[in-house]
């Protein structure tokens, strides 16, 4: 069953990917509004003191950067899932998830590593909110921008595959395939290379 749905999505993403390669410069050069870059979810999010991009970030131990990435636990406690999301695409060592030959591992390091990710896993919303945040004009237009801990958001929408995949083990989510095909689509609609294997890999993953 996941074998053939697995060949489905890959199908599913080279068509898209076809469709779209003359038409996505169409749909990427509609105006959008400051307030649509900027949904209250962006604005509320935890901004994180230092970031891999700043100079200042050499200056500090590890141990002190590490420090600098954990929310205040009466903050977590008040933050939307949403506001929860966009303050895990901007951890500062999201970089280094896939240095970690082993995924599941990488998610229980990034869980001890990132209150934020922590809380955002055990919220009952997390599909629909994840859905939300990448099929938002904010996601669309960062698509192509590095972000302040050097990745982009093709790295962390693979990576939360990943992480998504490796709880959902655990968690069984309701109709967490349907939901694995939508967040898919994101990738191959926004990605700048999406061909790429690194998302292809992660699902072979979860589907063999």
């Amino acid at each position: 069953m996941k074998n053939n749905l697995f060949k489905f999505v890959l199908c599913f993403a080279v068509t898209i990917s076809f469709i779209t390669s003359s038409s996505y410069g169409l749909s990427t050069s509609i105006v959008t509004s400051e307030k649509e870059l900027e949904p209250q979810w962006v604005k509320n999010a935890y901004i994180y003191p230092l970031q891999p991009s700043m100079p200042e970030w050499k200056k500090y131990t590890t141990d002190e950067l590490r420090m600098t990435c954990f929310l205040p636990p009466e903050t977590i406690k008040e933050m939307t899932t949403q506001e929860l999301i966009v303050s895990v695409i901007y951890f500062p060592y999201f970089i280094d998830f896939w240095a970690f030959e082993n995924i599941y591992h990488a998610k229980e390091i990034f869980k001890i590593k990132s209150n934020a990710l922590e809380e955002m896993l055990e919220r009952p919303n997390i599909l629909n909110s994840l859905n939300d945040v990448f099929n938002s004009s904010w996601a669309k237009n960062k698509a192509k921008e590095k972000l302040p801990n050097l990745t982009n958001l093709e790295e962390v929408i693979a990576a939360l595959t990943a992480i998504m995949i490796e709880e959902n083990k655990e968690k069984q989510w309701d109709d967490f395939d349907n939901w694995l095909l939508k967040f898919t689509e994101w990738y191959v609609l926004n990605a700048q290379n999406p061909e790429d294997n690194i998302l292809i890999y992660t699902l072979n993953k979860y589907f063999n």
